[in-house]
């Protein structure tokens, strides 16, 4: 679980398991007053582990009340919006804002995935839109995706945003190789 928390004071919190401290040094990570990484308390650990996906929800939903209990922030920015519903819904104040950034687009797996999870990721989409603590859910590289998300939830909450890291299409590339004429190695 990994979490962005900002509070009021633009405050930026990065939760995330204990385990991201082990890599965290080989990341470039310049020193600022108003960036602080918390990790996860390992009392949390057992509630982690739940197989059953909903109980997984549940869990994390609780520990990250807690933890905006304990951090205060008012904006909450995560990566696995959907594993949060429908428990976050209920259990953040209203004060609190989340957004995501989706990956998983379930328009594309209609046809793939069992119609108890289709109908499951429905309700979840029907209760993160309609939602008061959910404030935007940003689709990452597919404008088309959150058109169709808007016009089936009839909310405009679903965005569009770019992904930052340019796509490079290989075949418009100069073959460096060729034109120097250096031979490729087998």
């Amino acid at each position: 679980m990994k979490v962005l928390l900002i509070d009021l004071m633009r405050i930026l919190y990065f939760l995330s398991l204990e385990k991201f401290e082990d890599v965290r040094d080989k990341y470039v990570w310049p020193y600022s007053d108003n960036i602080s990484f918390q990790y996860i308390d390992s009392k949390y650990d057992e509630a982690l582990a739940a197989c059953n996906p909903y109980r997984l929800g549940y869990n994390t939903s609780k520990i990250l009340r807690d933890y905006v209990k304990l951090l205060e922030p008012n904006r909450i920015l995560l990566t696995m919006l959907m594993l949060f519903i429908p428990f976050i819904c209920f259990l953040l104040p209203d004060t609190v804002k989340v957004s995501e950034i989706m990956y998983k687009i379930y328009l594309y797996e209609q046809s793939k995935i069992s119609i108890i999870k289709l109908i499951a990721e429905k309700i979840r989409f029907q209760l993160a839109t309609h939602s008061k603590v959910i404030e935007s859910i940003f689709v990452l590289n597919d404008k088309q995706s959150a058109i169709e998300f808007n016009r089936i939830y009839k909310k405009e909450k679903i965005k569009f945003i770019p992904d930052p890291i340019p796509v490079i299409n290989v075949s418009t590339c100069r073959d460096i190789r060729s034109e120097l004429v250096i031979p490729r190695k087998k």
